[in-house]
């Protein structure tokens, strides 16, 4: 079983590659250095969890071969937008006025390699055009569904004027937050698209307004969880609190928002764009919590015990920064028991999601990966 896991694993990280590579822009142009840095960065290996949890996620809940169609390259878009995402937070990690790391993965970093003033550009380069390329996926399955379909907005207007569904003065109307975030009046579950169907299935009009509306939350996740509540929160207070020592629940906020969320956006998207109830999404987010809590502990753990070549990024670098961590605070061993507990819960979590139309040689790899995470030496 290990040796299957580690075969497919192997293939789909190749996959995952491929994809990412596809989606970075061309080196070209009087900005071509940042673009060169840029590929130097995200071409620099590691393990693609964040796309392959994506992925698995997609293919966990897909049961439609229509909306994979259009979904598909979205999907890939967000895959390597998360890699993106991802990519630019390490950038930024390693400056001098950060980390001060000049190694990454095993070479040189984007900084030390390219210089201060490059290697922040390309941090901020890599953050926006993420952006850019998952929604010019949208934009690109917009265009080629209208095209097919004929328009599909004049069937649910007046003198061929579309209408707002749900608008006061053409605005949607805020009725909730979600962390300080303005929800739309129509959730996922209840969806406006049924005025335009016939028999209970929505014709090409509701179908797109479904799909778009899918994506659309696919791409408030990636934003949401790389924001300021998510990732970047999480980094503003690790930096505040360096050389200061950290509570429980100040460690907790740190690890939650800096490592986990990134793993819910990855979770949570793939499962949206393949139409997977909000129920189970809810239920994905809870177990991402606790393997990022989980990974980020392991991170904790092989800063102490591995070495530079193993790790491929210099060791001890907490301890030489002054960072509090969750083995600081309790020692290896609690550490290691703490990551084993999170992952059995995560995967408990998991198997909670009702079986009827998931599949479950997925779910199988999902719950192998998370397991993979607590024995990894790197």
């Amino acid at each position: 079983m290990k040796m299957e896991f580690s075969l497919e694993m192997k293939k789909r990280t190749q996959l995952c590659e491929d994809i990412i590579r596809r989606q970075l822009p061309a080196v070209e142009g009087q900005q071509e250095r940042v673009m060169e840095a840029l590929h130097y960065a995200v071409e620099a290996g590691g393990k693609r969890l964040r796309p392959l949890m994506m992925l698995t996620a997609y293919e966990l809940f897909k049961k439609d071969s229509a909306r994979d169609g259009f979904m598909r390259p979205v999907l890939e878009a967000a895959m390597a937008s998360m890699e993106m995402i991802h990519t630019f937070s390490l950038c930024h990690d390693d400056l001098p006025c950060m980390d001060n790391d000049k190694y990454r993965r095993g070479r040189e970093s984007v900084w030390f390699k390219y210089g201060v003033d490059m290697g922040t550009l390309c941090g901020d380069a890599l953050s926006l055009y993420a952006f850019e390329a998952v929604s010019a996926a949208v934009r690109r399955q917009y265009e080629a569904f209208s095209q097919n379909e004929g328009q599909p907005w004049a069937a649910f207007s007046q003198k061929g004027q579309p209408e707002a569904l749900s608008s006061r003065e053409g605005q949607p109307e805020a009725v909730s937050s979600r962390e300080g975030q303005p929800e739309a009046v129509s959730s996922r579950e209840g969806q406006p698209w049924a005025a335009f169907s016939q028999d209970g299935n929505p014709g090409a009009a509701g179908q797109l307004l479904r799909y778009m509306r899918d994506a659309m939350e696919a791409v408030y996740y990636l934003s949401h969880d790389s924001g300021v509540y998510g990732m970047l929160g999480g980094q503003v207070v690790d930096v505040e609190m360096t050389g200061k020592a950290l509570s429980e629940d100040q460690l907790h906020f740190i690890y939650s928002l800096k490592t986990s969320r990134l793993i819910a956006a990855s979770l949570s998207i793939g499962a949206v764009l393949a139409g997977a109830p909000e129920a189970d999404i809810e239920v994905l987010r809870r177990v991402a919590e606790r393997v990022g809590f989980a990974f980020q502990i392991q991170d904790d753990i092989l800063d102490v015990t591995s070495t530079d070549d193993t790790l491929g990024k210099p060791v001890h670098s907490d301890e030489e920064n002054g960072k509090t961590t969750y083995v600081t605070l309790h020692g290896i061993e609690k550490a290691a028991a703490e990551v084993a507990r999170l992952s059995a819960e995560a995967g408990e979590l998991l198997c909670s999601i009702p079986s009827e139309g998931l599949d479950g040689g997925e779910r199988d790899f999902l719950l192998s990966l998370f397991e993979s995470l607590v024995h990894r030496d790197r």
